[in-house]
């Protein structure tokens, strides 16, 4: 339950109507910065273009060795996975560092934590699998395109299991661009860090440089979407054997509960008041009496000694 100011009159909101509420403000936020929602339409669009310049025309098959892009499969899978992590970060990660002021004041009068990164999650992990989809449509579009996977491990369908899996790595992504503004204290240091963190994903996804059974590499891998991402796409493709659906499940549930460990409200003691627990020390600690009864009896001392004698 919250109390919220709603037409000039306050009210109490339950927690699923707030959560309604948050959602409906957060997309029509979107909307509104016509700047920030055109940048958001056309990111799929240029991210897309990235795979298509790929040398050779095998596609998602298998390419010869002795062919002008031998790697073209592993090549197109790494731009794909690199390019749903940029989307993913982009969306959420000014989101927390930005509203940090208005979203203490809500919290202040009961608005829920974990209410409010759900709202988050749920908004900007829609938008990030409408994207995702935008980017496979291009990148397996029949003529223009690089054409769809052969096979499929799980779904049955090529196309939309490669979709699964890129939109998994990007709403992972969204999750890890609220950790890095949970992170950043001030608007100016998110760019530092989303430039960094998309360095280490693009080492760490695995299809640049091997990191597996690498001493320090391979375990830190597992913490990047972009690893599992890779690995998830590769599989669908037919170019390992590795599956890996629950990774990204664990790394979204491991990343949101940091978030909301950061941002959750740690109540500060008020200016001038002591705090309860101070207070309660000092009601049943006899070294809290004994320091007391000096403590008045020096003050006493004190004033006996500033009043001049009669």
């Amino acid at each position: 339950m919250v109390l919220r100011c709603l037409d000039g009159r306050w009210v109490v909101i339950d927690n699923e109507s707030l959560n309604g509420i948050f959602v409906g403000d957060r997309r029509r936020l979107i909307v509104a910065d016509r700047g920030y929602f055109l940048f958001l339409v056309l990111l799929p669009f240029i991210v897309g273009l990235l795979p298509l310049t790929v040398a050779g025309h095998t596609g998602f098959g298998k390419a010869a060795f002795d062919s002008a892009a031998p790697n073209e499969p592993k090549q197109i899978l790494v731009l794909m996975n690199f390019g749903a992590v940029i989307m993913g970060t982009a969306l959420t990660v000014r989101e927390l560092v930005g509203e940090r002021a208005i979203f203490r004041r809500e919290q202040a009068v009961g608005l829920s934590t974990s209410a409010y990164l759900l709202v988050k999650v749920v908004v900007f992990g829609t938008a990030a699998v409408i994207q995702s989809a935008l980017l496979v449509l291009i990148v397996t579009a029949p003529k223009i395109g690089k054409g769809a996977p052969l096979g499929a491990v799980e779904l049955g369908s090529p196309t939309l299991e490669l979709f699964f899996d890129i939109a998994a790595t990007c709403v992972v992504a969204t999750i890890l661009g609220l950790v890095m503004s949970a992170l950043a204290q001030t608007s100016n240091q998110v760019f530092p860090l989303m430039v960094v963190t998309l360095m280490v994903q693009l080492v760490f996804a695995g299809g640049m440089i091997p990191v597996t059974n690498r001493l320090l590499l391979d375990p830190l891998s597992w913490l990047t979407p972009a690893r599992w991402g890779l690995a998830a796409t590769a599989s669908t493709t037919d170019l390992s054997n590795t599956a890996a659906g629950i990774p990204l499940g664990v790394l979204a549930l491991l990343y949101a509960a940091f978030v909301r460990w950061k941002i959750r409200l740690k109540a500060p003691t008020p200016r001038g008041r002591i705090p309860i627990g101070l207070l309660d020390w000092i009601g049943r600690s006899p070294t809290a009496n004994v320091i007391g009864a000096r403590g008045v009896g020096h003050a006493v001392r004190r004033l006996r000694a500033a009043v001049p004698p009669r």
